[in-house]
């Protein structure tokens, strides 16, 4: 932070990427400079906490030809925005666009903002929160899913969430899906669901 002129800035780290890879350096605004496409299972896996991903309306194909997410989130106050992240046609089922599951780390503050996803496969959900995450804010995002069974939004034993001014087309399976275990605080609001 630098305040010697009496106007208060903060240093942000940034990164550029150009292909898939494991996010895992705390305190960075990752950018995605191009498309990424043809990915064979994940794409992304965050594995530090305070970690933004910035895709500047590039998308991201995972999947291809076997299971996987288009973003896989392991740490806290991770954000996802600005993506389009499609399932590989006739992908494998289970893949899902953004999944975050708190195993052995805590998942809370997680942020998917203004992103357009599509899912294809059999049980493969647009945003699939799972095992007691918190604090979960997903808004203003596109999701389109296909498949049978499938999800626009899941959230499984998750508490003081905000799910606001999304779009979830599905054809096969739910709009948004709240299971066992979620608690306190869950705000669901101007939400369109087809």
């Amino acid at each position: 932070m630098n305040s010697s002129s009496g106007v208060i800035g903060f240093n942000i780290n940034s990164t550029s990427l150009v292909d898939c890879a494991e996010l895992s350096t705390e305190n960075i605004i990752y950018i995605l400079e191009n498309n990424v496409t043809d990915v064979y299972g994940t794409c992304f896996t965050i594995t530090a906490n305070n970690i933004t991903l910035n895709c500047q309306g590039h998308t991201i194909t995972y999947a291809y030809g076997g299971i996987g997410y288009g973003v896989n989130v392991q740490y806290t106050n991770a954000t996802i925005k600005n993506c389009i992240i499609r399932q590989y046609s006739g992908s494998n089922s289970n893949s899902y666009a953004i999944y975050a599951f708190t195993g052995t780390n805590n998942v809370d503050g997680l942020t998917v903002d203004n992103n357009n996803i599509s899912t294809a496969g059999e049980y493969s959900y647009g945003v699939y929160v799972y095992d007691y995450c918190s604090w979960i804010n997903v808004t203003n995002n596109v999701i389109n899913t296909t498949g049978a069974q499938s999800t626009g939004i899941d959230l499984y034993a998750s508490y003081f969430d905000n799910i606001i001014g999304n779009e979830i087309n599905t054809n096969n399976g739910w709009g948004i899906d709240v299971d066992a275990g979620v608690g306190h605080d869950l705000l669901i609001k101007n939400n369109r669901i087809n």
